[in-house]
């Protein structure tokens, strides 16, 4: 019982593996297409994708299907179709046609590696398989092939053939090429290539035997589709000809003429018909042509097969020298590509070094300003001390307090602007012992004492009459006072001498003045160039003035004063500043009268007429005078509020500024040894001595205070 029990159940197990039960089986919720494959056909242009169904045993078989395609080198399908949607009639259809038309359409070309994949989808419950592994293909820049269409023998030339174009498949036909042989053959010659649908083949490639024709459809890529062979039994083309002979003989006497009978004429010419009869001549003419025709047969095929050849040859040296090229371009751009990336790596590291660097930089700048302000105050300290140790600060007036502090940040300021090193004399020691007539400077490294002046007037004598006392002469000429003008009065006395001074000097004639507009169109440069070129055309053109004419000038300047042609335009003031410059030359002032000096004095605001000939003379001698008169227009414009400003003010200010451009070399270019206030400016004008006077001895006492470090630090 058990053995059968036991058997009973190996039974079960066997049905169970071999039946195949539907229910037992495994499936995805909807499964996926099979054995795709694609079929190219070049005569239609046409890429035909062919799958199988599932078995439909999923839960959600297929409703239709989707196909993903793409047209690249690289894999990529980045185009997708459906074969239609739930329920179509070809929803379900299991292949699908891409034409030439479509694919030129979605991706502008029609040859290529083409991919496909497939998927089924059931839409109703959202279910998709997975996709078809991609099949490939390449589809060649191929065109249709054609048929040999006619042809014709009855030709001197040759045979000629004719065909309809290519014009059906993915590409229309470029090129065309036209092969034959002997039926008997195996190999093709090549007759030619060309772009035109018919083509005359040579009686001299031929002979009188069985030939096979084809035609090749190429494309651009010389990708080619060979038509189908066309057998041709080939009789070369003989021309019919009649052909009569006649011989003249003449003599003195007679004539006789010989004429081939008819019956010959008529034999030769059925010959080409029948081959029947020919005479011996006839024949061994016939042969001798035929030899001739053999050999020119045989020489033609002989150089159409070199041609052959060395047309393959310079096909294959050719592409030998485009992929020598390709390969030498690849080579290149990688060369570029490093190189860039080296330059790229470069610049960072460079950007890098830089940005440490400026950091650096940066950070030190920081710890010498933090040291250079503790050292500024220090200093500041130490002045302070060094000024008031002696000295009772309750005991002086707040105006006092506030000069001092000044003269204190003067010195800081002359220190700070001034290169010491330049004057260093190493390990010694300097005391200046400075003897001033009147004046008493201590000489001391501790403190400073500002001892009061006292002048000595030896030739004056005083008296205490109030009438006896000569006025203290001023910088104002004594004249009629003037009433004070307003700003529109001031405005129009300076159109008038405007005009006045452009009929002696019209700037426009000698030299192209620019618009306002102009002016903005140039960079600050050309701005510079211009100026300079404006301002030495005007210089060049007063140079050329006579006398009468910067007189005329100067009168004009005179009655509304320099100071108020701050409302003139530039011209004019640059006219004006040239005119100052003529009439302060020593040659000039020697042909001016006393009037016309007068005037000159007037413009420039010193008292006497002496005083221009001192000018003029101190400013050949003198660097700071003749800066001083070159800069007098600008610099009185500029100060058109200061009141009584006149030349000996600009003096005293390009002195002061050389001064504090260098106040070493100012202090060891003077000799203070014989300076006696008194006697200050013998060769100056009354202005300047005034000026002088209010000068010297401050510049003295700086120096000395300034003296006061420069022994600490030696």
């Amino acid at each position: 019982m058990l053995h059968k029990v036991n058997s009973f159940i190996r039974i079960c197990i066997v049905l169970f593996l071999i039946v195949p039960i539907p229910a037992f089986a495994y499936h995805v919720p909807t499964q996926a297409p099979s054995n795709l494959t694609l079929t190219v056909d070049y005569q239609n242009g046409t890429v035909k994708a062919d799958w199988d169904a599932s078995d439909q045993l999923e839960d959600y078989p297929a409703e239709r299907y989707a196909i993903g395609f793409g047209l690249s080198d690289d894999g990529s399908m980045p185009y997708g179709i459906a074969t239609g949607n739930v329920g179509d009639s070809n929803a379900l259809n299991t292949e699908y046609t891409f034409t030439a038309s479509y694919l030129n359409a979605v991706f502008n070309e029609t040859h290529g590696l083409f991919h496909v994949k497939i998927r089924s989808d059931n839409d109703t419950n959202a279910s998709y398989s997975e996709w078809t592994p991609t099949v490939s293909v390449t589809i060649q820049n191929k065109p249709s092939a054609v048929s040999i269409a006619t042809y014709d023998m009855n030709r001197s030339d040759g045979i000629k053939f004719e065909w309809s174009a290519s014009t059906s498949g993915f590409v229309t036909a470029s090129t065309y090429k036209l092969y034959y042989k002997l039926s008997s053959a195996s190999d093709w010659t090549l007759q030619g290539q060309q772009s035109n649908t018919d083509y005359v083949l040579p009686w001299s490639n031929l002979t009188a035997n069985p030939y096979d024709f084809m035609v090749s459809a190429c494309g651009s890529e010389n990708d080619c589709n060979d038509s189908s062979t066309l057998s041709i039994e080939v009789v070369p083309y003989v021309a019919t000809t009649t052909t009569t002979t006649s011989t003249t003989t003449t003599t003195t006497t007679t004539t006789t003429t010989t004429t081939i009978d008819p019956l010959t004429v008529q034999r030769n010419n059925n010959q080409a018909e029948t081959g029947i009869y020919e005479t011996d001549q006839e024949r061994k003419d016939r042969e001798d042509k035929e030899y001739q025709d053999w050999l020119a047969q045989e020489e033609a095929k002989r150089q159409a097969e070199y041609e052959a050849e060395q047309e393959r040859i310079r096909q294959q040296e050719e592409a030998d020298r485009k992929a020598e090229e390709e390969r030498i371009a690849a080579e290149l751009k990688a060369q570029r590509l490093y190189e860039e990336e080296q330059e790229r790596l470069r610049l960072e590291e460079e950007a890098r070094i830089q940005a440490e660097l400026e950091a650096q930089i940066k950070a030190e700048q920081e710890e010498l300003a933090r040291l250079e302000a503790e050292a500024e105050a220090k200093i500041q300290k130490e002045l302070e001390d060094s000024v008031f140790k002696d000295v009772a600060l309750d005991d002086l007036t707040d105006e006092e307090l506030t000069e001092v502090k000044e003269l204190i940040d003067t010195i800081q300021l002359i220190e700070k602007n001034t290169d010491f090193k330049d004057y260093e004399i190493a390990e010694e020691i300097i005391e200046i012992d400075i003897v001033v007539e009147n004046i008493v400077i201590p000489t001391t490294t501790t403190t400073t004492t500002l001892v009061p002046i006292k002048e000595d007037f030896v030739d004056e004598e005083i008296t205490d009459t109030k009438d006896d006392i000569e006025p203290i002469p001023s910088e104002e000429r004594i004249q009629e006072i003037q009433p004070e003008l307003t700003e529109e009065e001031v405005i129009k006395q300076v159109e008038v001498a405007q005009e006045v001074i452009e009929e002696v000097v019209n700037v426009e004639e000698i030299v192209e003045i620019k618009t306002d507009d102009e002016l903005e169109n140039l960079t600050d440069q050309e701005k510079e160039v211009y100026e300079e070129e404006v301002k030495a055309a005007i210089v060049e053109a007063v140079q050329e003035l006579e006398t009468e004419e910067l007189v005329e000038v100067v009168e004009q300047v005179a009655q509304v004063s320099v100071q108020n042609l701050a409302v003139a335009d530039e011209q004019t003031k640059q006219v004006v500043q040239a005119v100052v410059n003529e009439v302060t030359n020593v040659e000039t002032v020697a042909e001016l009268n006393e009037e016309e000096k007068q005037v000159v004095a007037d413009v420039l605001g010193v008292t006497e007429t002496n005083d221009v000939q001192i000018i003029a003379e101190q400013s050949a001698k003198d660097e700071n005078i003749n800066i001083a008169v070159q800069e007098y227009v600008d610099r009185a414009t500029e100060n058109a509020d200061v009141e009584d400003y006149s030349i000996s003010n600009v003096i005293v200010e390009v002195q002061v500024e050389q001064f504090f451009a260098d106040p070493i070399g100012q202090f060891t270019d003077i000799d203070l040894t014989d300076i006696v206030l008194s006697d200050i400016g013998s060769d100056m004008t009354q202005s300047s001595k005034d000026n002088a006077k209010k000068t010297v001895v401050p510049v003295i006492i700086v120096g000395q205070i300034i003296a006061t470090p420069f022994t600490k630090r030696f």
